[in-house]
């Protein structure tokens, strides 16, 4: 399939900003865009907003080439947008986060339990089926005029192609997919929701159309150019650090602690601290979320200088679960825990070492409860995120693995890598193999992860006792 040399495009579309990045065919990054939507969390969006902000972070990558072989979009996972037979919005993208369906995830949970005992996966409010489910009781006269309920990442690439009716399986999951016999299950039809509603489900990565002309003269894009079906940015990142097969993770250190990685088989949790959807080469992707993470520092020590306090990070005297919030969902499910520190900080660093130790222990958990439901580990982890010398090698020293650093680890860049790997590579692992380029491998040091080691067993130990496990 490759020709030549070829240039592709990644779109990321988050909460607050849209995001893209234009790669050739070796990975190396042409330009980047960054567009800002808001500064705060919102419940809704709207579409021709969103799209208005797309065609401005293309205008601006679009002056680094003028060739771009494809292109693909990437979104959080779990938005609802109805929109009428010509593609038109007719309600405000509501966002993932967004939990205002608690009631109507419920009752699919309720009424769908033999089809979430078969895919592992339960409902929750800001899954896609309960927003659509709501939306059926709450805007009754929208639901009547609406002929599919697609996501954001589908109205991007409609508004590209003017075909808007395609989704991939991994949105498609949380609105209610069977991703184990492909089909919309007959369930759903319970809630007066017919699969006509629905929009045709793909791979993630399947050319579904070329940029329309009159769209691609606006923006400066070739006409030839392709679009792919996009997906979600759990898909995407992962994609990005390299990992495409079985026992390949990657652990990403985003608002929260999220473990994405691929497995040979569907392995599923009785109490859903995990969900798995189908990966675009015919295995699985795992993935699991802390509520750990940066959010958890920022929270904790806002108005600090993050730089100046990494310089200073060292072996804590402290054992910290780092919540700042109530509740905690993975690698235990607890909807009343509330984060500890055993011990009084000598000073503000002491402090905030334990707490990038606690999330280090909350990640080291995560692996090893995801080795003992039996998924393959390699020995190598793959890590996107804050890339901070400091805390990396604290994080390979508590993990006990070596941890791989992509230069570019990014829903754009894996939806850049994606649309590659079905339009000039043969598939996506030579796609990755291609244009990953990695920044640095951090090995354990082996005479602090005994420091580490005994540390760890007294974390777990305090969990124990106060009943986290």
């Amino acid at each position: 399939m490759r020709r030549g040399a070829a240039n592709f495009l990644g779109i990321y579309i988050g909460i607050r900003e849209v995001r893209g990045i234009l790669s050739d065919e070796t990975g190396a990054v042409l330009g980047r865009s960054r567009i800002r939507i808001q500064d705060k969390p919102c419940a809704e969006q709207e579409p021709e907003m969103l799209w208005q902000k797309v065609i401005s972070c293309l205008k601006e990558l679009v002056q680094f080439t003028s060739e771009i072989a494809a292109l693909g979009v990437s979104s959080t996972s779990g938005a609802v947008i109805p929109v009428d037979a010509d593609g038109k919005a007719l309600h405000p993208a509501i966002v993932g986060e967004d939990s205002r369906a608690e009631k109507e995830a419920k009752l699919i949970n309720e009424k769908g339990e033999n089809f979430i005992k078969k895919l592992g996966y339960r409902f929750e409010p800001s899954s896609a089926l309960a927003k659509i489910l709501w939306l059926r009781r709450q805007k009754a006269e929208i639901y009547r005029k609406t002929r599919k309920f697609i996501n954001v990442s589908d109205f991007i690439a409609g508004k590209l192609t003017g075909e808007f009716f395609v989704t991939d399986t991994s949105n498609a999951l949380k609105s209610g997919y069977d991703i184990i016999d492909l089909r919309w299950p007959v369930f759903i039809r319970e809630f007066g929701l017919l699969p006509e509603n629905l929009p045709k489900v793909v791979k993630p990565g399947e050319v579904i159309g070329s940029v329309q002309k009159s769209f691609a003269k606006q923006a400066g894009l070739p006409g030839h150019t392709k679009v792919i079906a996009g997906t979600t940015d759990e898909l995407t990142l992962l994609i990005s650090s390299g990992a495409t097969s079985p026992g390949q993770w990657n652990s990403h250190l985003g608002r929260k602690l999220r473990v994405t990685g691929v497995s040979s088989k569907l392995i599923k949790d009785k109490l859903f601290r995990i969900y798995s959807h189908l990966h675009p080469e015919d295995s699985w992707i795992v993935e699991g979320e802390s509520s750990v993470g940066k959010e958890s520092l920022e929270e904790r020590f806002a108005g600090e200088n993050f730089q100046e306090m990494q310089e200073h990070i060292t072996t804590s005297s402290l054992i910290v679960y780092p919540l700042t919030q109530q509740g905690e969902k993975f690698p235990f499910l607890n909807p009343d825990a509330q984060g500890f520190i055993i011990g009084k900080p000598h000073d503000k660093y002491d402090l905030y070492s334990g707490y990038l130790e606690g999330i280090g222990f909350v990640e080291k958990w995560i692996f090893e409860f995801l080795r003992e439901l039996g998924f393959e580990m390699s020995e190598e982890i793959r890590i996107t995120g804050p890339g901070n010398p400091h805390w990396v090698q604290m994080r390979a020293n508590v993990l006990e693995k070596v941890l791989i650093k992509p230069e570019t680890g990014s829903p754009e860049m894996g939806t850049a890598i994606l649309s590659a790997g079905t339009t000039f590579f043969s598939n996506l692992p030579e796609a990755v193999k291609s244009m990953v380029r990695i920044e640095k491998h951090v090995e354990p040091q082996p005479h602090i992860c005994d420091t580490y080691r005994g540390k760890y067993r007294k974390f777990r130990q305090v969990c124990r006792a106060i009943g986290y496990e």
